[in-house]
């Protein structure tokens, strides 16, 4: 299914990462990433305008991805579940997430 990922870009090192997360994934174009261990699913969007509203506080970029959707209604890491209804609206609880194409902000021409 298409999601929206909104990552954050490394200060450091220029690599894309979990906009907010207790333990940062490394995401890359065309890469297939799951959640760490004993933490799950990953975050998403159903839609651009609900990704790029998350995305003025939270996010360096957003991508349009290609996500295998989790059954689960919730989302762990150690000591912690947090339920749909307080996450953001339009989230997608993925099992894996593939970024595919850069979509915001748009490129500059130069």
């Amino acid at each position: 299914m298409k999601v929206y990922k909104v990552v954050h870009k490394s200060r450091k090192d220029g690599k894309l990462e979990s906009a907010v997360a207790v333990i940062p994934l490394a995401y890359a174009m065309r890469r297939r990433t799951t959640p760490a261990p004993e933490c799950g699913p990953l975050c998403a969007f159903d839609s651009l305008a609900e990704a790029k509203r998350f995305f003025r506080s939270y996010g360096d970029e957003i991508w349009e991805c290609l996500a295998a959707k989790s059954k689960l209604v919730y989302v762990w890491r150690p000591g912690r579940l947090t339920f749909c209804n307080v996450l953001p609206s339009g989230t997608i609880l993925c099992d894996a997430i593939t970024l595919t194409k850069k979509v915001w902000p748009p490129e500059e021409k130069g």
